[in-house]
C-alpha cells in the first residue's frame, strides 16, 4: 500500500524540495502552509508521516504536535519536527508533545529519510499494550453496579507492534470495533481473533463488530474446533438466520479460519501459543510472546 505524508511549512523552497523528495519515494503528498490547514488536513488524510516546522504563523509547531496526538485515529502517525531551532529546550518540548524525531536545519534528504525509517522501527518495537473492553462472564451487564470493570462481556485488545490481536469476542469487542474504525477511517485493517471457547459470552459480540462490515477488512480468526463441529460452523450458528439477519458469509470482510492444531500460531514477530484448559467445551488459554515480553 502507498504510503502518505504531510508536510507543514512555510517556507515555499523548503515546501518544495520536500514535496519533491517524498515524492520521489512514491509517497501521496499533502502539503499546508499554516498549523490549522495542517491539522484539518491530518484528520481528513489520516497520514503515515508527518513533517512539521516549528514557526509557523497563526499555530506553531508546538500546539500541531499537541493537537495531532489528541487524536485517537493519529496515533500510529511518525511526526519528525523539522526547524532551524537548536535549543536544547525545544527539542525536548517537542519530544514530550510526541515528536518522533527532531531535525535541525540545514538537513539532507537522506536525513530525513533515515528519521522516518528510525521512528517506525521504533514506534513498532515499544508498541505492546493490553486493553480490557469486556470482562464480565455468562451476560453483559452495564449499569451502576459494573462501572468499576465494566459490563461488557469478554474482549481483551492486544497491540504488539503495528499487529492488532484480540482476544474473544463478546459484547466489548462492539465498542473496540467502532474505536478501529474510527482510527483507520477507511484504510485496510487486519485484526487476529482468538476465540478461547464458544460459549456464548465470548463470541456474541462478533455480529456488532463493524469492521467485519467493511471491505478491505481482513480477519484471522483463531480458535479450537467442536466435536464434530468446525470452528466456523460454530460461529456462524449464531448467525443462523433463525438469531440474526446477516450469515456469517454475508459479511463484507474477508475472513480465514485457523483451528488450533497443537502448534503455535506466528503474527510477524509474535508468537502466540495455545494449550487447553479445564474449562467445559473446547477452550483455549493463549500466551502471546513478542520483543522478550510475555502477556497470558
Amino acid at each position: 500500500m502507498k504510503q502518505s505524508v504531510l508536510i507543514i511549512e512555510n517556507d515555499p523552497d523548503a515546501m518544495e524540495l520536500l514535496s519533491q523528495l517524498f515524492d520521489r519515494e512514491e509517497f501521496t503528498v499533502y502539503t499546508a502552509d499554516d498549523g490549522p490547514q495542517g491539522f484539518a488536513l491530518a484528520r481528513a488524510h489520516i497520514p503515515d508521516v508527518i513533517v512539521c516546522d516549528l514557526m509557523m504563523d497563526r499555530m506553531d509547531g508546538f500546539h500541531v504536535l499537541q493537537a495531532v496526538r489528541a487524536q485517537a485515529e493519529l496515533a500510529r502517525t511518525i511526526i519528525v519536527v523539522v526547524s532551524a531551532k537548536s535549543y536544547k529546550p525545544d527539542i525536548a518540548r517537542a519530544t514530550e508533545l510526541g515528536a518522533d524525531a527532531y531535525l535541525v536545519k540545514p538537513i539532507t534528504p537522506d536525513e530525513l529519510l533515515a528519521a522516518v525509517h528510525r521512528g517506525r522501527r521504533a514506534r513498532m518495537a515499544r508498541k505492546l499494550s493490553v486493553k480490557f473492553w469486556g470482562t464480565r462472564g455468562s451476560i453483559a451487564a452495564p449499569g451502576p453496579a459494573t462501572t468499576v470493570y465494566g459490563g461488557n462481556t469478554s474482549c481483551v485488545e492486544v497491540r504488539a507492534g503495528e499487529d492488532i490481536l484480540i482476544f474473544d469476542s463478546g459484547t466489548g469487542i462492539r465498542e473496540l470495533g467502532l474505536a478501529l474504525m474510527k482510527e483507520f477511517h477507511n484504510r485496510p485493517l487486519t485484526v487476529h481473533l482468538f476465540i478461547s471457547h464458544t460459549h456464548w459470552d465470548h463470541i456474541q459480540g462478533f455480529p456488532f463488530f463493524m469492521p467485519a462490515y467493511t471491505p478491505g477488512t481482513t480477519i484471522q480468526l483463531y480458535g479450537a474446533p467442536g466435536p464434530g463441529r468446525s470452528l466456523e460452523k460454530l460461529l456462524a450458528g449464531q448467525m443462523n438466520p433463525d438469531y440474526f439477519p446477516v450469515a456469517l458469509g454475508d459479511l463484507a470482510a474477508k475472513i480465514q479460519m485457523h483451528e488450533f492444531q497443537g502448534t503455535s500460531f506466528q503474527i510477524g514477530n509474535t508468537t502466540v501459543a495455545a494449550t487447553y484448559l479445564n474449562h467445559p467445551g473446547m477452550t483455549l488459554g493463549y500466551r502471546v510472546t513478542t520483543g522478550g515480553k510475555t502477556i497470558v
